[in-house]
């Protein structure tokens, strides 16, 4: 009789390790799942396709993309900023000629395509001009110039390179949040 109860007691615990494996497996799955919903992968193959062509790191480009639209290609921002990259039309105006259209038009920005192309020949221009990752997120949320102007600022850049403080609260949380979705980005996909 005791010999029985010490395999019950036996088979329990072994019952139990194996609930508690299979919990930990259930809710690791379901924290990945979770999170490759909220930080989605869409227009995948424009994505790619440009940030070959331009050499840009795409997963800074789907950070951003999630930040300005959350991938919604019809988002329109206060400032009358289109599409998935959420690019004015200033941006798109100084682009146009650039990339050597005449046909596209401002509309077609919510063609999510147009957009990416758009906007990701963007970044490539700011990466030729700024050599760190955040302070090309901080110029393509606040502008060339004005990024300029703070690296050449001692308040805001010990180096000339690198933005050490960001006077627009704006753009100071926009560079935070790219660089977190980013970082998840990496995290969830980077070698799936």
């Amino acid at each position: 009789m005791k010999k029985k109860r010490f395999s019950f007691k036996k088979l329990l615990f072994i019952l139990i390790i194996i609930g508690w494996g299979m919990l930990f497996i259930y809710s690791f799955n379901s924290k990945n799942s979770h999170e490759q919903e909220t930080f989605q992968i869409e227009y995948k193959d424009s994505i790619n396709k440009y940030c070959k062509e331009f050499d840009v790191d795409k997963y800074l480009v789907y950070a951003m993309i999630k930040q300005e639209s959350n991938f919604n290609n019809q988002a329109i921002s206060s400032a009358k900023a289109r599409g998935l990259m959420q690019l004015t039309e200033d941006t798109f105006n100084w682009l146009k000629p650039q990339l050597g259209e005449s046909s596209t038009t401002y509309d077609d920005l919510f063609d999510a395509d147009t957009n990416i192309r758009y906007g990701v020949f963007f970044i490539s221009i700011l990466q030729k001009s700024f050599s760190e990752q955040n302070t090309v997120v901080a110029a393509y949320n606040a502008g060339m110039n004005i990024t300029t102007e703070w690296l050449q600022d001692s308040n805001y850049s010990n180096d000339g390179a690198t933005l050490n403080n960001i006077p627009y609260k704006e753009t100071a949380n926009y560079v935070d949040i790219v660089d977190y979705n980013y970082k998840k980005y990496l995290e969830i996909y980077k070698d799936k």
